[in-house]
């Protein structure tokens, strides 16, 4: 996918920057506002 946009990346560069990628953490409240929306206090309810 890199070389298709002319970026130039070793193998050892492409893997250490998705290793950076898949060492991210979201935490349940961060799922949750994604996931649902937002806090159901600031939905009506027939939203």
């Amino acid at each position: 996918m890199a070389k298709s946009e002319g970026i130039e990346l070793t193998d050892e560069e492409a893997e250490a920057y998705f290793a950076e990628l898949n060492d991210v953490r979201v935490s349940d409240d961060e799922l949750d506002a994604v996931a649902g929306g937002g806090k159901e206090d600031e939905c009506p309810k027939d939203c």
